[in-house]
């Protein structure tokens, strides 16, 4: 079974940093992975038996999904504690070597993260005014250029993956 993660070995966490947070579960530090796009919590049985004070296993039939099914080991509610807030979050307990992960119900229940719809200024200035320089006219790049195009050619659309794999990229 695999948990999949997209990292970048090169950044040397200069980024990476700031989407993780320790959070205490039950009191005790743990760091997580913050990730919008995950629908659970998870925790890796390394982890969990690590701790000292443990809430029980509960069994669950989800199957959690990310690249492959991974059946978890069951299912425990910890009192989570990040900054201010303190709240009951339940995590799904996995057999894979996978990080600590507060999925996105998690992390806007923790107000770690929030949407953000519209963004005005603080103050009553008027930013278009302040900047009509930069949000006038139609582009901003000086001069024109013609693209040519081969009507011989036929015109082809392509999946990002199915493309990538045709360049030999991987």
């Amino acid at each position: 079974m695999h948990i999949g993660s997209v990292s970048d070995s090169g950044s040397n966490g200069k980024c990476a940093d700031a989407w993780w947070v320790n959070v205490l579960l039950n009191g005790e530090s743990v760091p997580c992975k913050l990730d919008s796009g995950a629908q659970a919590n998870v925790l890796p049985y390394s982890k969990y038996t690590a701790l000292r004070n443990k809430p029980p296993l509960q069994k669950t039939t989800t199957v959690l999904t990310a690249y492959g099914n991974s059946y978890p080991v069951g299912i425990a509610k910890f009192s989570v504690v990040h900054r201010d807030r303190d709240e009951d979050i339940s995590f799904y307990v996995v057999r894979e070597n996978a990080p600590a992960l507060l999925g996105l119900g998690a992390c806007q229940i923790l107000d770690i993260i929030r949407r953000v719809d519209t963004v005005r200024p603080a103050n009553d200035s008027d930013i278009l005014s302040e900047f009509s320089d930069l949000f006038s006219g139609i582009g901003t790049m000086p001069g024109e250029y013609h693209i040519a195009v081969d009507d011989s050619v036929q015109p082809v659309v392509h999946a990002q993956g199915e493309f990538h794999s045709q360049l030999n990229l991987s």
